[in-house]
């Protein structure tokens, strides 16, 4: 267990903070609480128990130092002004309008699919954001994402991607995304699917889940889907720290299909952790 002892994960130079670190953004899970007031996970400490019934996201203390929980934070702010804001009030206009996907077959011509442009959004620092809850992710132990890891070389990359913008100020790290042109940073691919809300009407609802697919890991924030590619693919919607910010329209047919991935993921757990304690 981690204590005032240690060392922030993320810099590796500061000690790490009492403060309780969410590794999904709250500000991506509030409408979702407010309106449902529960949430399924499982906890990597209580295995001899089914999936728990929470009334928060997954927290842990002394993995990030206060400077860079305060970065963090500013990438949380821009998400939430740039691109929360215009998807809970579906309001169109110059800075949140729709990008519609053609499909021609002979003559007929069909809308596949629409994303929404999020015009004020900064893609980089957008980006930054994705990235961040992939740290958050590699780093947890007490949560949903206990089970979940990725390569020495990706969390290089990832720590190389938040620590060349980190800055004590909100408008630095704005001014540090926008004139950014070096050769460093890998640009993360990802499509971004919302909201939740539109979709489940009633009972349970998960707010963290990692779905692994041979094509996408699929990571639910609160009442953001975000799909990072395993291989390349070719797509109008899908976003980098260099591509305009986009949010598909989530399905019923991708929440249902979450939903039996996430009840098929908690039977597995149940019976390893049967087999391990007979």
């Amino acid at each position: 267990m981690r204590s005032e002892k240690d060392t922030c994960l993320l810099c590796a130079q500061n000690p790490a903070c009492s403060r309780e670190s969410h590794i999904i953004p709250d500000s991506m899970v509030k409408r979702l609480r407010k309106s449902r007031g529960k949430v399924w996970k499982v906890d990597a400490s209580r295995r001899d128990k089914r999936a728990l019934i929470e009334q928060d996201v997954s927290k842990e203390r002394y993995i990030l130092c206060d400077d860079c929980e305060t970065y963090i934070g500013f990438l949380e702010t821009h998400f939430g002004q740039a691109i929360k804001k215009f998807v809970e009030q579906n309001r169109i206009g110059d800075d949140f309008f729709p990008l519609q996907q053609i499909q021609e077959v002979g003559d007929n011509i069909t809308k596949v699919q629409t994303a929404f442009v999020c015009f004020k959004a900064q893609p980089l620092m957008t980006q930054l954001l994705i990235d961040s809850i992939l740290f958050r992710i590699h780093i947890a132990s007490k949560s949903t994402f206990a089970y979940t890891t990725f390569t020495s070389e990706i969390v290089k990359q990832l720590r190389i991607n938040l620590l060349t913008f980190k800055s004590k100020a909100y408008n630095e790290v704005l001014d540090k995304c926008k004139t950014y042109n070096g050769s460093n940073v890998f640009f993360t691919p990802y499509m971004l699917y919302c909201p939740m809300t539109e979709i489940v009407t009633s009972g349970e609802i998960m707010y963290e889940f990692i779905e692994p697919t041979p094509d996408f890991l699929k990571i639910l924030a609160g009442e953001y889907w975000i799909w990072i590619p395993n291989r390349p693919i070719q797509s109008a919607f899908l976003n980098s720290g260099k591509t305009l910010v986009k949010v598909l329209r989530l399905t019923v047919q991708q929440y249902e299909k979450m939903y039996k991935e996430m009840r098929e993921l908690y039977d597995r757990i149940d019976a390893y952790n049967d087999g391990v304690r007979d």
